[in-house]
């Protein structure tokens, strides 16, 4: 009979123990549901990055082509403006 008194002065001691344990749980099931979460959000990046590689590929080509050309046409102003102030 001890036993049992014993018991149950202990049940609300148990109790909350269960429930520190459901929460410690459900936080854990959180976590992971948030890290699935970010790693197929991450793979989605993934892939529209690869998606879109070929298009950054072709914009630094031309951002290199046009570099090209205005130091081109740079060279071709300063040229001229001494042309033009060798005239004076």
């Amino acid at each position: 009979m001890s036993n049992v008194s014993a018991s149950v002065k202990k049940l609300p001691e148990t109790i909350s123990e269960l429930n520190k344990g459901q929460e410690n749980h459900d936080q854990k099931i959180s976590i992971l549901t948030i890290a699935k979460e970010l790693d197929e959000d991450q793979k989605e990046l993934m892939n529209n990055f690869k998606e879109h590689q070929p298009i950054i590929d072709l914009l630094q080509t031309n951002i290199q082509e046009n570099m090209k050309i205005i130091k081109s046409n740079t060279t071709l102003l300063q040229n001229r403006i001494l042309e033009l102030l060798g005239n004076f």
